[in-house]
């Protein structure tokens, strides 16, 4: 990918993971300026500029004075699974951040997760199902993305399905060490691979940089919610294993529901990996 439609244009990717990095190194490509802000910024590509800041420490944020950004994108690590750490990134951080942005950007986006929704009934949730979390993950996620909507500032919230991919294999690695929920457990999982995740934000930029009409939140899925179970024996059949001899029994804290991807599908997107058997197969060709 080489073009030069976002020439001149300037993107602040806050937090800057793996998703994060992903993204920019795509977004350098189509030209724009990006600058990369995290704790250890060191390590990112070269061609990112790299600031060195805590958006839990409001006083390291003095580095973005001044500055305008046509899009930031903010992408948040938790450094433990805990209230306390999610209180301190989605809700202390992202504020922080928001103050710290002195120079109204162009357009901010969040990465968010579908674990704002409670609903544990097997049944389908989109963008206008209703959000009661009852799970402080949840919890504190959906207040981050009231902080982005009253910002005042242009925005899209995008709720992330289970995000996996190269080095995101935990239910690849279960499987192989013998390990699965029952057949009789009708827990559905949702999930979107990496590239799909880094994809669709390009995308949605793009939409952005072009003046197309877009929603201030999109769910991003893949087109097809199965089981758990249906994942789990499919991944064993494929490593040569025999679905009913992996060790089976509960699978604590997860619920049950099925996500709609009709608003990114609309949207223009097309997905890479449209199931988890084209984004596994592709993992384990590699």
């Amino acid at each position: 990918m080489s073009t030069d439609d976002l020439k001149g244009r300037s993107v602040l990717l806050a937090g800057c993971g793996d998703i994060g990095t992903g993204l920019g190194e795509r977004l350098r490509a189509r030209g724009a300026r990006v600058v990369g802000l995290r704790r250890h910024p060191e390590n990112l590509p070269d061609g990112f500029e790299k600031m060195a800041a805590d958006l839990a420490d409001p006083t390291s944020l003095s580095v973005l004075g001044g500055q305008r950004f046509d899009h930031v994108v903010v992408t948040l690590t938790p450094t433990a699974y805990t209230d306390e750490a999610y209180a301190q990134a989605y809700v202390d951080g992202l504020a922080n951040l928001l103050r710290a942005l002195d120079t109204a950007p162009g357009c901010l986006y969040f990465v968010s997760s579908t674990s704002v929704y409670h609903q544990d009934d097997h049944k389908w949730v989109d963008e206008t199902s209703p959000t009661e979390p009852t799970i402080f993950s949840g919890i504190r996620t959906l207040e981050a993305e009231k902080l982005v909507a009253g910002c005042g500032h242009p925005f899209v919230n995008v709720r992330f399905s289970g995000i996996y991919g190269p080095g995101r294999t935990r239910l690849l690695d279960q499987v192989r060490e013998g390990k699965a929920c029952g057949p009789q457990d009708r827990l559905y999982t949702n999930r979107i691979h990496r590239l799909d995740g880094i994809g669709f934000l390009e995308h949605l930029i793009l939409m952005g940089e072009r003046g197309d009409d877009r929603h201030d939140l999109y769910l991003a899925t893949d087109s097809h919610s199965a089981t758990m179970w249906d994942v789990q024996s499919w991944l064993a059949s494929k490593l040569g294993q025999d679905p009913f001899q992996l060790k089976t029994g509960p699978v604590p804290g997860r619920t049950s529901k099925r996500c709609r991807n009709g608003r990114l599908r609309d949207s223009g997107y097309q997905l890479i990996h449209p199931d988890f058997m084209s984004g596994y197969a592709e993992l384990l060709q590699d």
